[in-house]
């Protein structure tokens, strides 16, 4: 029986295909033809509540081995815990018999995840109507067309995205969708992926240097919110690996996830 879920992307099926999950992804959810990781991420995710009767994500850390195509994409998942308010899994994502990706999740009872009180920061100054939006990216980046995005502190061009601070500020929303608790996480993952790096590129050059995710690690502390998010992403820049950190909090300011990531940068041949 196919198990459909509700995402920022549309209706996602997975199907069972011998002991594994299979999900056929679009072509359209790529950066530059290859299937974004973020989206990677959170099919794994999906695939590793099977079973789970409604929990939600705790924590999730994916490391990145190899590049996605569109496509069929095969799950593999094991059962790490399974207690009685909270269960662990890892999952293997691969295509053609090549692991691409390596998943492990905590999921816990909803009821466990109020919403967020503190801590509590400065909302930004400038409001999402003050800001301007990022569709510049989308020809780049399609699926982000689903996200509507207003830059705090952020490029306004590819021309400007270079020698600046290591650091970016984003409002970010879905475009009139309403999502799951489960689904509502991955936007959470999907917006960490798509702009962690960005801190880091900020401060070097798209075209002189270019940069791949190893790994992506969320952690949740609460319930995350309706509406607008303050996404903020920063980076340590070495000579051949980045460290980039981010928060994601309510448009009061509280912060509810927070996530890490490694890149690996390197000059284009």
């Amino acid at each position: 029986m196919a198990i459909v879920w509700d995402t920022v992307f549309g209706p996602v099926k997975l199907t069972h295909e011998g002991e594994s999950l299979r999900a056929d992804v679009d072509g359209d959810i790529n950066f530059r033809g290859v299937v974004f990781g973020g989206w990677t991420a959170s099919l794994a995710a999906l695939a590793a509540a099977d079973g789970l009767d409604g929990q939600v994500l705790s924590a999730l850390h994916v490391v990145f081995t190899g590049q996605v195509r569109p496509g069929a994409l095969l799950f593999d998942i094991e059962r790490l815990r399974a207690g009685g308010s909270m269960a662990a899994r890892r999952v293997t994502a691969h295509q053609g018999g090549e692991p691409l990706a390596s998943v492990q999740a905590w999921f816990t009872r909803p009821d466990l995840f109020p919403s967020a009180t503190h801590p509590r920061s400065t909302p930004p100054q400038r409001s999402w109507d003050d800001c301007p939006t990022l569709e510049w990216s989308w020809p780049d980046a399609p699926f982000l067309r689903h996200i509507d995005e207003r830059g705090i502190d952020y490029p306004t061009s590819y021309a400007t995205f270079q020698h600046g601070p290591p650091h970016v500020e984003l409002w970010a929303r879905p475009f009139e969708r309403h999502l799951e608790p489960l689904p509502r996480q991955l936007l959470d993952v999907i917006l960490f992926d798509a702009h962690l790096l960005d801190a880091a590129y900020r401060a070097t050059t798209l075209t002189d240097l270019h940069m791949v995710s190893l790994d992506l690690c969320v952690t949740w502390a609460a319930t995350p919110p309706d509406g607008w998010l303050h996404v903020t992403t920063d980076a340590l820049l070495g000579p051949s690996l980045v460290v980039t950190t981010g928060t994601l909090a309510d448009e009061h300011g509280t912060r509810y996830a927070v996530a890490t990531s490694q890149g690996r940068s390197y000059a284009p041949r």
